[in-house]
């Protein structure tokens, strides 16, 4: 699930979703 989950981050640009970017890199 985690490498599903960091999939989708990379495959959407971080400027769209910067917060989502952040709580990603804390877990």
């Amino acid at each position: 699930v985690d490498i599903e989950w960091q999939s989708e981050i990379v495959i959407s640009p971080p400027k769209i979703c910067p917060i989502q970017n952040a709580d990603i890199a804390i877990l």
